[in-house]
This record gives structure tokens, sequence and C-alpha cells, in this order.
């Protein structure tokens, strides 16, 4: 029994010293087998063991794993797997609740291009009716790409609404740089 719960302390360091290197990329979810390998690096233990012990705490529900469209197996905190979920949920009632504001993204694009200081290619007046069209909207893209002009546009269009805008960010520099762009406070 000690050597077992020695053997369980030792594996469950060993899995938080292995996400703890992961989540350092700034991921979520890990391959399964990177994972697998890392744990194994860190434990050296006979490979039926390990995969005896991951796969007790996966039927206990205490390591979430989880296979993609094309059945590649991932796995990720408990704790990370909890707050996935709560963002998933909160996203859901965000997109099923009524709309507060109403506003004709057409019509609402066609007045805040003039009221820009720049101009918009054609996809990005698209991207900007599509932000108008959904009570959620997630804008991604790479360096460059004008997400800041579709968020400062964005707000322009919303602050004739309403004065009720949250704007938020990951860090304290980014909220500085998102307030500076789209010209409302940020935190």
């Amino acid at each position: 029994p000690d050597s077992q719960r020695f053997g369980n302390t030792r594996m469950q360091a060993a899995i938080i010293d292995v996400f703890n290197h992961f989540f350092k990329s700034a991921h979520v979810w890990m391959p399964f087998d990177t994972f697998f390998n890392s744990l194994n690096d860190r434990l050296q233990w006979p490979v039926a063991d390990l995969t005896q012990r991951l796969q007790d705490l996966i039927f206990q529900q205490e390591l979430p794993v989880v296979r993609d469209e094309n059945d590649q197996k991932w796995v990720t905190s408990l704790n990370y797997s909890q707050v996935e979920l709560n963002i998933m949920n909160a996203l859901d009632q965000l997109m099923i609740a009524p709309t507060p504001i109403s506003i004709e993204p057409d019509k609402a694009v066609q007045w805040v291009m003039p009221k820009l200081p720049y101009r918009l290619a054609v996809d990005q007046v698209q991207a900007l009716e599509g932000l108008l069209s959904n009570n959620v909207s997630i804008l991604y893209g790479g360096p460059g790409t004008g997400k800041t002009s579709m968020l400062h546009a964005y707000v322009q269009v919303v602050a004739k609404k309403t004065d009720k805008i949250i704007c938020m960010a990951p860090t304290g520099k980014a909220a500085k740089r998102l307030a500076e762009q789209v010209g409302k406070r940020a935190s």
C-alpha cells in the first residue's frame, strides 16, 4: 500500500510536470502520444504498468481524453477541461440569448465606412457584416490581417447604439493597445 501510494504520488507529480511544460506553449490539449512519451521519460515505468494506470485515471474521469475527427487522442488537465466546458456553456448561453440591440449589418457597414480613417477590403467588409450579424463571433487571423481594424469599426457601430461596451484583452499590455486602437477603455 505504501509503495502504491508513493507510485500514485509520483505519477501525479509527473503528470503535473508534463502538463506544466506543455502549457507554456499556450495550448490546452496535448496529443496523447506526446503526453504518454513525456510521462514515460519521467517515470521510466514498464509501458504496461503506465498504460494501466493511465487507463484507470481515464476511467475514473480524472484525466480527460478525447478523440478528434481524425481519430487522434488528446489529453488535458481536469482543471483546463472544466474551464473549457464552462466557456463553451457560457458561449452557448450567449448565442441563444436575445440580442440586446438591433443592428442591420449592411446599413451599419455603409454608415461606418466613411467614418473610418482607412478603407476596408471586400473580405473585411464581409467579416464586419458577420461580426454585426451574430451575438457571438470569434475574430482571428495572422498579424496584419485587419483584426484590430475590424474591432475598431465594430465598436464604432455598437457605440452608436449603446454606451455599454466592454473591451477585454488577456494582458495589461494587450488591453492598453486595444484601448488605443478602438477608442474605448479596455481591461
